[in-house]
């Protein structure tokens, strides 16, 4: 719990020295990928950032922020889906139309979430919390009525329990006294100062201080040293707007670990070697002529002559600079490729999944891009834990208390996250399903037919491809009714059938058909 008789300064200032160590680490993996996410202190946009010799670090974090924020969130569809607790469903004893009725009500919820997260463009907002994560391993995220702001590692310091839950996030951002409204600016006491900064961009630090109390989570905002009553609330513990994610996870910390950090090594050796070999290269391309001064060769008619020129002396006065470092550099040139090559396994690129050769099958990629989809399970269970439901529970608040959604009972209905680790094992099954197909073939469409349950193994492939069959595949009563009316058409046509026989067959037409021969002979 937060030790209330402190000011936010001063607690963030204390919470400051256990995030240090965190935040040079991730400092230095940003100067090796992308320099601006977490930039040195006191650095200003008007500051020009030191550049990497090398793109790889940048083009892997954009790769797997790219390619994480398209497995976490996919556009045109639900990351997520809303379901009532199997306790709910279980006393309420609901009958299969009540429970179609209630699914239909919860999909046009998630509708309603899937326009708001598109309207206030929270895409751009989490790949760029994405990106932060990969390079820092942390990041924060404020979830509010007008959308989503993000909080670098430099911007936030954060307490957890030894579960890793939230106890406490102070955020510390810059604001302009002019910025304030008439309000705070009368309760910080900041008239005075108002009056003394009006032609100066002097900014005030504004901290927002959350802290956990009996299940509910506090929060006010503090500036000049004054707590702003007017800006204090009180959320469920579930619906906090603070949002602090971690990449990965390590049990007893206050903060996580990136991946950049994990490959750190490889991209500090990857970028000295590209120094070296640019160096090499540049000093390699330097042309110079050396002319023997005691030689016959005159040096001005060799820098005067043109191409194809006769020129009287002797080739032996004049040699180039050579380094003669072609093996030395060969060396760093295969070892950088090496290191390329790891890194490249690691953010996950495309171009390290085809190995070199012409005959590289369909099966081989297929595998290897599996493999690697693979190593990232652990995190998207962590951020299906840490970003995924903490969204969807913040933005079904936000939406209820702006009047969009109705309220709903505590404890009726639960999100679920349907992409990430739940995507990765669909996958999986999709794949079993697929070799399961090719096996059983040969057997035959009539042994198949008489084997499989066809309507069972539909919606399993239709669910391993995240497919909505809520209208698309026919339903049992759908199909019943189709057969019992098929059949009564066919018994319609048999009576039709049978009905003209009768008449054909009757003494009438008998006579008529005899008359009719009689005349005809005659």
């Amino acid at each position: 719990m937060a030790n209330l008789l402190e000011t936010s300064a001063s607690r963030y200032k204390t919470l400051e020295q256990e995030r240090q160590p965190y935040l040079d680490r991730a400092r230095e993996c940003s100067a090796l990928t992308l320099p601006a996410i977490m930039p040195p202190d006191n650095t200003s946009g008007k500051d020009k950032l030191d550049t990497p010799y090398q793109a790889l670090g940048a083009r892997g974090v954009n790769h797997l922020a790219a390619k994480l924020g398209l497995t976490l969130f996919p556009p045109n569809s639900s990351f997520f889906r809303l379901s009532m607790t199997e306790k709910v469903l279980a006393e309420a004893g609901m009958s299969e139309d009540a429970r179609t009725e209630v699914e239909e009500t919860l999909a046009s919820f998630e509708r309603a979430l899937m326009t708001e997260v598109e309207e206030k463009a929270y895409r751009s907002k989490l790949i760029t919390a994405i990106k932060n994560l990969i390079i820092s391993g942390n990041v924060c995220l404020y979830i509010s009525e007008d959308g989503i702001r993000v909080f670098k590692l430099s911007d936030y310091v954060c307490v957890r329990d030894s579960s890793g839950n939230l106890l406490e996030s102070i955020t510390k951002e810059a604001i302009s006294i002019h910025a304030l409204s008439e309000e705070i600016i009368a309760e910080a006491d900041l008239q005075e100062k108002l009056d003394e900064e009006k032609r100066s961009d002097e900014e005030l630090d504004l901290y927002t201080h959350a802290y956990l109390d009996k299940g509910v989570m506090n929060v006010y905002q503090e500036i000049n040293g004054v707590a702003l009553e007017s800006t204090r609330s009180e959320y469920p513990q579930a619906e906090s707007p603070f949002v602090v994610i971690r990449y990965a996870v390590i049990d007893g910390e206050n903060y996580g670990r990136g991946l950049c950090e994990e490959y750190l090594g490889d991209l500090k050796t990857y970028d000295l070697l590209n120094k070296v070999l640019l160096e090499a290269s540049a000093a390699a391309a330097k042309i110079l002529y050396f002319v023997n001064p005691n030689g016959v060769t005159n040096k001005q008619k060799i820098a005067k002559a043109k191409n194809g020129d006769v020129v009287s002396g002797n080739a032996g006065d004049v040699s180039i600079l050579q380094l003669n470092k072609s093996h030395d550099l060969s060396i760093a040139s295969n070892q950088a490729k090496e290191i390329e090559q790891r890194l490249s396994y690691a953010f996950m690129m495309q171009s390290a999944i085809q190995r070199g050769g012409e005959r590289v099958t369909a099966g081989e990629i297929r595998y290897m891009a599996s493999e690697l989809e693979d190593s990232l399970g652990g995190v998207y269970s962590t951020l299906s834990l840490e970003l995924q439901l903490p969204l969807v529970a913040r933005l079904l608040s936000v939406l209820q208390k702006a009047g969009k959604l109705p309220e709903l009972p505590n404890n009726t209905v639960k999100p679920v996250i349907s992409t990430g680790i739940e995507a990765l094992g669909r996958g999986h099954d999709i794949a079993k399903l697929d070799t399961f197909m090719q096996k059983i073939l040969p057997l035959g469409p009539e042994v198949i037919a008489k084997v499989l349950n066809t309507d069972d193994f539909i919606k399993r492939v239709a669910n391993g491809l995240s497919i909505d069959t809520q209208t698309l595949i026919k339903t049992t009563e759908q199909i019943q009714q189709e057969q019992q009316q098929e059949m009564a058409m066919q018994q319609q046509q048999g009576l039709g059938a049978g009905g003209g026989m009768d008449a054909l067959n009757s003494p009438e037409m008998q006579e008529m058909i005899q008359q009719a021969t009689g005349a005809l002979q005659q």
